[in-house]
C-alpha cells in the first residue's frame, strides 16, 4: 500500500505551503490548483472521508476554513467569494476539505 500524502506532510516528511497549523488540521496550498487561492485543509487524523470525522474534528475544519477564507478574502487575490467542498473520500483518497476563490 502506497503511503499517505497527506500524513506525510503532517508528519514534515514531505514539503507543502502551509498557510495554517493547528492541534488539531493543517491547511496547504494545493501543488495542482484548480484555481487560485485553492486551499486544502487536512485533519491531522488519518480518515478517508467525512463519515470518520467526529464533532471535534469536523469544528476543527470549520473553524480553519473561516480563518483560510477570510485570509484569501484579504489576500489582494481576485476573489469574489470563496467555494468550500467537502470530500467524502474514495479510498485510497484522503479527506480534506478544499477551499478556492471563486
Amino acid at each position: 500500500m502506497r503511503a499517505c500524502v497527506f500524513c506525510e506532510i503532517i508528519a514534515g516528511r514531505k514539503a507543502a505551503g502551509v498557510v495554517h497549523a493547528d492541534d488539531s488540521v493543517v491547511a496547504i496550498l494545493d501543488h495542482k490548483p484548480a484555481t487560485v487561492g485553492h486551499v486544502l485543509v487536512i485533519p491531522r487524523v488519518h480518515m478517508t472521508g467525512s463519515a470518520e470525522a467526529d464533532d471535534a474534528v469536523g469544528t476543527a475544519i470549520w473553524r480553519a476554513a473561516r480563518r483560510v477564507s477570510g485570509a484569501l478574502r484579504a489576500s489582494g487575490l481576485r476573489c469574489d467569494g470563496v467555494t468550500c467542498r467537502w470530500p467524502t473520500g474514495r479510498p485510497p483518497a484522503r479527506m480534506s476539505s478544499t477551499f478556492t476563490c471563486t
